[in-house]
Formats: structure tokens, sequence, C-alpha cells
């Protein structure tokens, strides 16, 4: 038992050792791998959280929104009546515009017929 049994327990010793070394060279990597994997996890959940956040700020303020657009199609609904009444009416007004301008045209000029009396008699007075 000489030389080759102390070649091959040398060998079998040094190949155990590196063999020790490359595990535990992995098992550092794997850990390592590990810590970025959860921190990879976290980012992943906090952004995953503020985006669920923001969707439901979304969804709520679209629901207010549709609130707000129901109440406001509510009253042009509301509205669209009274609007007709109001477009009948100064229908019926413009057509009795024409005897209202004639009337104010007849006050006017019977007016103007008045003021020209009235001038007349303080002319008249202060005349004398």
């Amino acid at each position: 038992m000489a030389v080759g049994d102390d070649h091959s327990k040398l060998l079998y010793w040094l190949l155990s050792g590196l063999l020790s070394l490359l595990l535990i060279g992995v098992g550092l990597y794997a850990r390592a791998l590990d810590t970025r994997l959860s921190d990879a996890e976290a980012r992943i959940e906090a952004y995953s959280q503020r985006e669920l956040a923001r969707a439901e700020t979304l969804t709520q303020t679209s629901g207010a929104r549709w609130e707000r657009l129901s109440v406001l199609e509510a009253r042009v609904i509301s509205m669209e009546p009274r609007l007709g009444d109001a477009a009948q009416r100064s229908a019926a007004l413009e057509a009795r515009l024409p005897l209202a301008e004639s009337k104010i045209t007849q006050a006017d000029s019977r007016l103007a017929r008045i003021e020209e009396k009235i001038d007349r008699l303080l002319s008249s007075r202060s005349g004398r």
C-alpha cells in the first residue's frame, strides 16, 4: 500500500474539499438569489398594492361622476318640458310682436303730437 493508495486518498480529500467549497459557494449564491427574489417580491407587492389603491380610487371617482352625471341628466330631462313650454310661449309672443310694434308706433306718434301741443301751449303762454 504505498504510493498509489496515498495518491488516491489525497485525491479523494482534495476532491471532497473542492466539492465542499463548491457546495458552500452554491449555497451562498442560492441565498443571495433568494434575498434578491424576496426583494423583488416585496417591490412587486408594494407596486400591486399601489395599483390596487389607485384602481379603487378611480372606481370611487368614476362612481361619483356617474352619480353626478345621472343627477345632471335628471335635471336636463326635467328641463325639456319647460323648454318646450317656453318655446311655445315665445312663438305665441312672436306672433303678437307685430301688433305690439304697431301699438308702440301709434303710442309714439300720439306722444309726439301731445308733446307738440304742450310745446305750443307753453310757447303761446310765455309769449304773452
